[in-house]
């Protein structure tokens, strides 16, 4: 029997995940009417999935778009925060590696854009590294997620329906008007 890729990833994310899973192999697992959806688009997902614990496999999978996901992304990422192999009974793990083959014990190259920090954990030397592979980016990426204001800080939305600049500004009147600030 060939390997039903979507019904192992059904498995993994459990059978009472209200996801729909489509893999490369044309097989399918779970609800034809989920919302949220994905498409295994290679065998290298599969890798990722078994090489990684929790989500970082899925995480990773997505970055390289070897999976691809329909749906609203938060409610994924909740369902996929714990997804791991590494909870399953040694049995049913046993069946996966017998279903899966080398997928299953093969390592999956980390995405380029991962950080490699180098030396030991929490000097100076290496936090450095790891700051600047995060915040080194351009103000294009920041505009997008602070908006015009560039303001690194948490906004207050006046509505549910505010845009990100409109409670940008709400932050910085609630600000102005707490320090009692005046014109000149």
């Amino acid at each position: 029997m060939a390997t039903q890729v979507a019904e192992v990833f059904y498995q993994i994310a459990g059978s009472d995940a209200p996801v729909r899973f489509t893999a490369y192999d044309g097989s399918t697992a779970g609800p034809a009417d989920a919302e949220i959806k994905v498409e295994v688009v290679n065998p290298r997902a599969v890798t990722y999935l078994a090489s990684a614990p929790g989500s970082l496999g899925f995480a990773r999978a997505y970055i390289m778009g070897d999976l691809l996901l329909h749906g609203d992304v938060y409610q994924a990422l909740r369902i996929f925060t714990n997804l791991s192999i590494s909870d399953m009974g040694l049995a049913t793990k046993l069946d996966l590696v017998r279903k899966l083959g080398p997928l299953a014990v093969k390592r999956a190259p980390r995405p380029a854009e991962e950080a490699r920090m180098t030396g030991r954990r929490h000097s100076q030397a290496r936090d450095a590294q790891a700051i600047a592979h995060h915040y080194n980016v351009s103000n294009r990426f920041y505009e997008l997620v602070l908006g015009p204001s560039m303001a690194y800080t948490c906004a207050v939305y006046p509505t549910a329906t505010s845009t990100l600049e409109e409670a940008q500004f709400a932050k910085h009147d609630l600000v102005a008007r707490k320090l009692g600030l005046e014109p000149g």
